[in-house]
């Protein structure tokens, strides 16, 4: 869906992502080249490699960047039924991209209050 679907119905959480780092993450990949590496693809977009998830196609594209599913999980049956919460487990989302490999000085109680909403 993206996170503009979100935005509606939880705009104090869609601007907490705004002005995050997470959502102008595809960026990062631009700026290193790294668009089509799907190691790195992986962590900075929404949803790839599923069937719905981030489709390739750029910035533009409403799963580019890491947005509300990509720690929510899938928002489609919340949209259409607002009484029923996103599947995803977002503190365990945070660690399958925030590895010591990758994100060397995570802290996740810190990294947590930068993103709370």
């Amino acid at each position: 869906m993206g996170a503009e679907t979100c935005k509606p119905c939880h705009e104090r959480a869609h601007a907490a992502w705004a002005g995050s780092r997470h959502a102008a993450s595809f960026r990062d990949l631009e700026k290193d080249g790294r668009v089509h590496d799907p190691d790195c693809v992986s962590c900075h977009v929404t949803g790839f490699p599923a069937e719905s998830g981030y489709a390739g196609q750029g910035a533009r594209e409403p799963l580019a960047n890491v947005g509300c599913e990509s720690c929510h999980g899938p928002g489609g049956e919340h949209a259409a039924n607002p009484a029923k919460k996103p599947p995803g487990d977002a503190k365990a989302a945070c660690a399958t991209c925030h590895t010591p490999e990758h994100s060397p000085k995570y802290d996740p109680e810190r990294y947590a209050a930068a993103i709370r909403h």
